[in-house]
């Protein structure tokens, strides 16, 4: 295996340990700031879209990350969404 970030970075490698630490904890991180930013954006109730787009793709990126760290596949987010839908889970 020459480029194993390569391969992690696109889904194809099964060894979930081939993922770079560092990157997994700067991202979430980053995503507890974000997540937090927009938190005192609604309270406050300001009309900020680009910090809720943020706060989406942090969200979505929470989501691979825990995906990535239980297995290393992607669960299917329409699925996912159902799921919660149907079992009143948000």
């Amino acid at each position: 295996m020459h480029y194993p970030g390569i391969l992690v970075k696109h889904g194809l490698a099964a060894d979930t340990k081939l993922a770079p630490v560092s990157f997994v904890a700067l991202a979430q991180q980053t995503s507890k700031v974000v997540q937090a930013a927009y938190g005192v954006s609604e309270v406050a109730n300001h009309d900020n879209a680009a910090l809720e787009a943020a706060s989406a793709l942090s969200e979505l990126l929470t989501v691979r990350i825990r995906d990535a760290e239980t297995g290393g596949k992607f669960a299917n987010l329409l699925s996912c969404q159902r799921s919660m839908v149907s079992t009143g889970s948000r």
